[in-house]
């Protein structure tokens, strides 16, 4: 019951954020990578992974906010310090793990540089489409893994990849598919039909990239989905956290909305949208 308790409330505060105030979603953003960061860091911690905390959890944010205000070399050149000091971090003092630097590091690309597909895209001043675009990503990505679970427990026969998932199934896997699609096409006819939110295309092209995107969302959660998996398996730990009952932690939510929203990035890029 708590899940579907904790569905419902982020369902309500999504719904309102996209409504009301998708100029904030930047900060929200920012705030969700900085906690997937620090969950990543505790799980890490908890499997005696050597890391450190300050070098794993500043730069990301601090580059990111350097590029917003002093733009992109300036953004590069925060970046370059903190590399190098975290690299070099066992040459200011030899006495910590070996592994220190890399594990670090990690931390940065997985979930830091994963994440941040999400603040950029909603960076955009084109604020309707981005809604439309953040709309489709997580209805498609959230109903296309109750797909897979459902599809798995009713006809998985066959396991996807048991060394990092015993419970997925590749039959799930065609349901999640299946159902993204599905899922996609029907919640853009609803954003043009009821909210006046259309993608920057018509005719059968609109209903062509529905499909085509639904597609994408589809395959970018599993893969989330099967490397927040690995690293759970690596650590020993069901879920990265606590924070939502009956769902896990910050990162358990959108790891399948990390590849997802850099997809829908790239793709709108190329199209020429954003």
């Amino acid at each position: 019951m708590s899940r579907y308790v904790t569905a419902a409330g982020l369902i309500a505060a999504i719904v309102s954020i996209f409504i009301w105030g998708m100029e904030y979603f930047p900060v929200l953003a920012m705030a969700i990578l900085l906690l997937c960061q620090w969950e990543m860091v505790r799980a890490m911690q908890g499997a005696d992974w050597a890391v450190s905390p300050v070098f794993a959890l500043l730069p990301v944010p601090m580059a990111v906010v350097t590029f917003l205000f002093f733009g992109p070399y300036a953004a590069g050149a925060v970046a370059f310090v903190w590399v190098f000091l975290g690299v070099g971090i066992r040459v200011f003092k030899p006495s910590l793990p070996t592994d220190i630097a890399a594990n670090t590091a990690l931390v940065w690309v997985y979930p830091g540089v994963m994440a941040l597909g999400l603040f950029f895209l909603s960076l955009n001043p084109n604020l309707t489409l981005v809604r439309t675009l953040m709309v489709l990503m997580i209805a498609t990505s959230s109903i296309a893994d109750s797909f897979a679970m459902f599809g798995g427990m009713l006809l998985g026969r066959h396991k996807l990849c048991p060394a990092v998932s015993p419970n997925k199934t590749v039959e799930g896997f065609v349901c999640q598919i299946l159902g993204g699609i599905g899922t996609c096409i029907l919640t853009g006819w609803l954003l043009r039909a009821h909210l006046n939110s259309p993608l920057p295309v018509e005719g059968a092209a609109f209903w062509w990239t529905l499909a085509g995107l639904g597609l994408l969302i589809s395959l970018c959660t599993t893969l989330g989905d099967l490397v927040a998996s690995s690293f759970k398996r690596g650590f020993g730990i069901k879920d990265f956290g606590k924070l939502l009952p009956g769902h896990g932690g910050a990162l358990d939510r959108v790891d399948g909305h990390m590849p997802s929203a850099w997809a829908i990035l790239l793709v709108a890029l190329i199209c020429g949208w954003l």
